[in-house]
């Protein structure tokens, strides 16, 4: 959507830009903060996963993984929603 708005021009109010896909603007930009807190997370997973992996060189990915989860739970909500 906000593509396009950038390709329709700055003339043409957000409000427009949903009316012509059917959204209301409180959806559009619900679903924008959800993907932000989305890349947040992946963020946050991906150093998580590196800094297990420095640790533990030969540590399976299966093993990583099992081994990420408490600890994301835990993150995850720190960082994210603050």
């Amino acid at each position: 959507m906000q593509r396009a708005q950038e390709e329709i021009g700055p003339q043409v109010s957000m409000a427009k830009v949903c009316e012509i896909f059917g959204l209301s603007r409180q959806a559009h930009y619900q679903k924008k903060w959800r993907e932000q807190i989305e890349i947040k997370e992946q963020i946050i997973a991906l150093e998580l996963a590196r800094q297990i992996r420095r640790k533990h060189p030969r540590m399976g990915t299966r093993k990583i993984y099992f081994k990420m989860q408490a600890m994301l739970d835990c993150v995850v909500l720190k960082y994210v929603y603050s």
